[in-house]
């Protein structure tokens, strides 16, 4: 069974994370909960930068899964550049998205000139069961 690719856009507003952790249920049933869960996140987490710091155009959202497991996505909020990650105050609530994506990812970046912000989640690493009985 073939694992669907998701392309959607978002309206730039405040239920756009909520809005977009809806538009990943079809992935559910194709990825490992862990990976699921750090998916909704980091899309919650992009998706509420580009609101927050976005020129309020359509945010477009893109998620595949390759033959292997791994998660390739995107989001892009059509603003010209400016992301990185701060230095986070937990007691303020703020400034750590990035920092969060930056911990669930296995690699993210930021394609230069523009606010495309594109990440790839690892698939979770197979271990072995026990051995035969010595």
């Amino acid at each position: 069974m073939s694992i669907p690719d998701l392309n959607f856009e978002l309206v730039s507003d405040p239920s756009a994370s909520r809005l977009g952790r809806e538009a990943l249920s079809p992935l559910e049933v194709h990825l490992a909960p862990e990976i699921f869960s750090d998916l909704n996140l980091i899309i919650s987490e992009l998706t509420a930068n580009a609101v927050k710091y976005g020129p309020g155009a359509p945010i477009a959202v893109s998620v595949a899964v390759d033959a292997e497991g791994l998660v390739l996505g995107h989001v892009d909020d059509g603003g010209s550049g400016g992301i990185g990650i701060t230095d986070g105050d937990p007691s303020k609530g703020t400034g750590l998205g990035l920092l969060i994506v930056d911990t669930l990812a296995r690699a993210w970046g930021v394609d230069a000139g523009t606010a495309r912000v594109w990440f790839e989640l690892a698939p979770p690493t197979r271990t072995a069961g026990p051995g035969p009985a010595q």
